[in-house]
């Protein structure tokens, strides 16, 4: 049987010729913890499709690890699309100013509709290991899951997991 190396400890063993990024092996965990209410950080029972609300922040260099969610049922038809834009208020999250993606955690919407708990698994089906080129906003954006119908007084928690020395 062989015996083989995942990239990043190769450079850690010094077989690789590039210097390793420091969100790469040896780094610290961080979290931005979050909390939303649907009546104070939103407009309650006025929200409506393509309202955002940010999230967290992460800085340049920060390696994506996860989002963690728990929510109270907010109502009819209420999703959210989880997504990055650049903090800087360009909504461009890559340097060379091409990339603007809404859909960055999971390809899917996050339905509030009933009471849930996500995990960091189930929130990064795509893009987990990200390196943010620039500083960049976590966001949800309220998606038209048909005829929303927020309730009043609800609450969204949970924290961002990301990479970072």
């Amino acid at each position: 049987m062989a015996d083989y190396k995942a990239y990043h400890l190769g450079l850690v063993d010094g077989q690789g010729a590039e210097r390793m990024e420091n969100n790469t092996a040896f780094s610290r965990v961080r979290s931005d913890w979050f909390e939303v209410n649907s009546t104070d950080e939103m407009n309650g029972t006025s929200t409506a499709a393509g309202d955002t609300v940010e999230l967290a922040r992460l800085p340049a260099g920060a390696r994506v690890l996860g989002v963690f969610i728990i929510n109270e049922d907010w109502g009819t038809d209420v999703d959210l699309d989880i997504g990055l834009k650049a903090s800087d208020g360009s909504g461009i999250i890559d340097k060379a100013g091409t990339v603007d993606d809404p859909d960055f955690f999971t390809s899917a919407v996050f339905d509030l509709d009933t009471t849930v708990r996500a995990t960091p698994t189930n929130m990064v089906d795509q893009n987990v290991g990200y390196v943010t080129k620039k500083a960049v906003s976590v966001y949800a954006t309220v998606v038209d899951g048909g005829s929303i119908s927020v309730a009043a007084d609800k609450d969204l928690n949970g924290y961002v997991l990301y990479a970072f020395d």
